[in-house]
């Protein structure tokens, strides 16, 4: 069995305001903490050529893009394509249901400001909402969390919660790095690239000809 989770992270402390996709299966180890599969962007978890969290088609698949114009494309071929989306109006109402999901305060905003989003009375021209919508979202699922931003979160739980003092602290992290480098290495092949420097590594991924960004811990 497995399984992956989209998820909405916002944290002050760590400057963190984005939707992720999380993987409980992955980072499930009953030996070693695992974090190679915590907090991945759409893009992220596209490069790993194996897992895809939407479907090409589906309404869900408007918070899997990389800019407005992707958007719009993918929009457009909803609209054409799937006759349970007869509609832009039947769109935006799926789009905000699965928004609604992750961000309430950001859905009541939205319905204060679009007070027809309450009602079937809608009006004919929606591209201002639609156009918010689109700003939002690519907004949110574009917004890479460097592995140090993790570790730092990942150190503040052993010190804060299990009381780990610096020296046991340091210890601990250094084993994390080595056994999520190691996992990598066993469980994901084409995730392993890396510069002694920890330098960002750029590399094409085998299946999609994208080029793929690697995120060290």
């Amino acid at each position: 069995v497995h399984a992956r989770r989209y998820v909405y992270l916002k944290d002050d402390k760590y400057n963190i305001d984005g939707y992720y996709v999380s993987d409980p299966t992955m980072n499930n180890d009953l030996e070693y903490d695992s974090y190679t599969h915590l907090a991945l962007t759409n893009a992220e978890e596209s490069c790993e050529g194996v897992y895809v969290w939407a479907y090409l088609g589906n309404v869900h698949d408007l918070l899997n893009v990389r800019s407005i114009m992707e958007f719009n494309e993918k929009t457009n071929f909803l609209l054409v394509h799937n006759k349970f989306v007869p509609n832009i109006h039947v769109v935006i109402n799926e789009l905000i249901y699965y928004i609604s999901l992750l961000d309430k305060e950001y859905l009541e905003n939205l319905r204060r400001k679009y007070s027809f989003i309450y009602n079937s009375n809608w009006p004919d021209d929606v591209s201002d909402l639609l156009l918010e919508l689109a700003k939002y979202i690519v907004s949110h699922v574009n917004k890479e969390l460097s592995g140090k931003i993790i570790m730092q979160g990942v150190a503040n739980v052993y010190s804060s919660v299990y009381g780990y003092t610096e020296d046991m602290l340091d210890n601990k992290i250094q084993e994390i790095f080595e056994n999520n480098k190691r996992r990598r290495s066993t469980a994901f092949p084409m995730m392993t690239v890396s510069n002694n420097d920890e330098k960002e590594t750029i590399y094409m991924n085998y299946s999609n000809n994208i080029k793929c960004r690697k995120r060290i811990l």
